[in-house]
Parts: structure tokens; sequence; C-alpha cells
């Protein structure tokens, strides 16, 4: 099983996430990692934790408030690690051409889809093992602001499925930084999808040992961790173990 840390970039600053709410995020200043600054952080996670990917969202650009798309390549140059990046794209004509010297992976959520076909499209212009659909999950439900795929996680991802997609996030968008453990939401929908074979990663809540044994059990690929690497509940021993799954 992997390990993807988290980062979420909002003004030029990694930020600490709880909740969902944005607004009231605050900086990163942990006993992980003193520094909000994203390079910084992104080093903490690679050279204490010896963790090679990282998951980043770049908060002002999901909401359409400017970008950090100059940390997000900082951070690949200056560390190497593999990036899964959410960027908050609409549609295709809002993804650089360039994109895969950036990023690793494009992240298309649901919270920004705002084209039933950019997802199709997309995985036809970089390729299916290129693109990751998060389904994003908030008070239990599917967040999809378009109305274009209900409210239903499972349903949505039989759609996605059906047209390609290989790789998945489900994200408990309620759950994020709270380490209270994976929502039934979450959960409920995880055991219908994961009989499917997609290659699944899931975050939001999880925050012990146990949580991320649940996921294993259900045959989550990964889990996304924040506030627990941040917070030394799990360390590199827990990694190292949790790897070996």
């Amino acid at each position: 099983m992997d390990v993807i840390p988290v980062i979420d970039i909002r003004n030029g600053e990694g930020v600490h996430a709880s909740g969902g709410l944005r607004e009231k995020y605050l900086p990163v200043n942990s006993p992980l990692c003193p520094s909000s600054e994203p390079v910084k952080i992104a080093a903490t996670f690679k050279h204490k934790l010896k963790l090679n990917s990282l998951y980043i969202a770049d908060l002002d650009s999901i909401v359409g408030r400017g970008s950090n798309l100059d940390k997000v390549s900082s951070i690949k140059e200056r560390t190497g690690m593999k990036v899964f990046l959410d960027l908050g794209f609409k549609t295709l004509k809002d993804i650089p051409e360039n994109i895969l010297s950036i990023t690793d992976k494009i992240i298309l959520s649901t919270e920004t889809i705002a084209d039933r076909k950019f997802v199709s499209d997309t995985i036809n212009v970089f390729g299916p093992h290129s693109v990751i659909v998060s389904l994003d999950i908030k008070d239990g439900a599917l967040l999809d602001p378009y109305g274009l795929f209900g409210i239903s996680p499972a349903a949505a991802f039989d759609y996605f499925t059906n047209i390609g997609v290989v790789d998945f996030i489900f994200l408990d968008l309620s759950g994020v930084g709270s380490e209270n453990g994976p929502g039934d939401a979450l959960t409920s929908s995880l055991e219908f999808c994961t009989m499917k074979g997609a290659r699944i990663i899931t975050g939001g809540g999880l925050g012990k040992m146990d949580d991320i044994r649940k996921m294993f059990h259900m045959d989550v690929s990964g889990v996304l961790l924040g506030t627990a690497l941040h917070n030394l509940n799990i360390g590199p021993e827990e990694i190292d173990y949790i790897r070996s799954w």
C-alpha cells in the first residue's frame, strides 16, 4: 500500500486542511515541519519520511483566484518527487499543453469538472495513466456543483470506469484534518467500488493505523495523509509497515 503525503497550497504557503473549510486553513507549523514553505514541506516528506510521491492541491487555482504553479514546479525540480496535482481544471482548454512536465498525474475532481466530456477528452489527449479522477465527498454526498453525475459516488464511479478511467481518488472533504477515521459515506462507497478492480487512493480523516488498516482490508491501493504525518501519529516505522502490506 502506498503512503502519499498531502500539501495544500494557498497564497504561496502550505496550509493545514480542516473539514474542507478552506477559508479557515492556517499555515503549516507542525512538529514534523515548522515551515509553511511548500518546497521545505515536500523536502521534509522526502528526507525525513522517505516518501517519494506527493499530492498537491492548488487551492487558489481550484477557486479561480490565481495559481501557485511556480511553487509546484519548484517542488518537482528540487525534490524529484512524483506529483499528483489538482489545479481545479474545469474543461480541457484549461490544461496547459506542457502539464506533464510539471506533474506526473493530472487530477480531475468532481468538485470542478464542468463538462461531462472533459474526462474522456483528457484521457484521449494525455492517456489514461496520466489521469486520476477524484470523487469528492462532502456531507455524505458526491460534491458535484455542476450537476453532471448526481449525488452517489458509486454511480459516478461506474460512469467514469465505463469511459476508461483506471485511477481514482475517493476524498472525504468533510473529514480532512480531523483524524476521526473514514466517514460512513466514504466506506460504503469503497465497499462497492473496490470490487471493480480499479486502482483507488483514499483520504480524509485517516489519522491512525487502524484507519489505514481498514482501508487496506477494503483493497484500497494508497492513502493520502497530511495531519497524521505532521502530528507524528504516523512516522517512518509506521510508513514502512504500511508499505509492506
